[in-house]
């Protein structure tokens, strides 16, 4: 299939569906990656044994902090393509300590 097809079907996927898709190969990964997807609302939050994700009060995703590498990528991955109307962060505990949640950009 075409790319600007797939682009096509990627800009009508909702969040969970581009998260998948970007699981099935490497050039399906690029597509999704370098599609923006907007969100009216998001909701990061976490601390020291959750990490929450609340996106357009559509989703609710809670990852257990077993490993912080995953969910850190998780939100890394959301700065890269997501674009948020209203966006609310909120940390506590060693989540904060992690080097990897410190960024160039603050």
């Amino acid at each position: 299939m075409p790319a600007e097809v797939k682009l096509e079907c990627i800009g009508k996927m909702e969040f969970k569906e581009r998260l998948s898709l970007r699981c099935t190969a490497k050039a399906e990964r690029s597509l999704v990656d370098s599609q923006k997807i907007e969100f009216n609302k998001g909701r990061f939050w976490g601390n020291n044994r959750y990490l929450g994700l609340d996106l357009n009060n559509k989703y609710d995703v809670t990852k257990h902090l077993k490993d912080k590498t995953e969910a850190l990528e998780l939100m890394k991955y959301l700065k890269k393509v997501g674009v948020f109307k209203n966006l609310t962060i909120s940390f506590g505990g060693s989540v904060t300590d992690n080097e990897q949640f410190m960024t160039d950009d603050g």
